[in-house]
């Protein structure tokens, strides 16, 4: 037997504002004498540039190599001790 098709309830409007990301990136921001729509065309351009975001991204890749490294690392512990176990 098949099954009822609900007819779809009303729908009203609302009004929306865009918060996603793209949105916000879509928009033009000034920083100094740089806007988003700035072109870096290579890491010492960037450098040269936007010193403050150059040095946090250094450090940001820096702290995810230290993340996996040590994600790495007690797996690795994790297999000797099973491995020292007889499992």
């Amino acid at each position: 037997m098949a099954s009822p098709i609900e007819e779809p309830g009303s729908v009203s409007q609302t009004p929306q504002v865009s918060t996603t990301a793209g949105a916000q990136a879509a928009k033009v921001t000034k920083v100094g004498k740089y806007t988003s729509d700035t072109r870096i065309s290579s890491m010492k351009d960037l450098r040269e540039k936007a010193p403050e975001v150059h040095k946090a991204m250094l450090e940001g890749i820096g702290l995810s190599i230290v993340r996996r490294m040590r994600r790495n690392q007690d797996r690795l512990k994790k297999l000797w001790r099973e491995g020292r176990q007889g499992r």
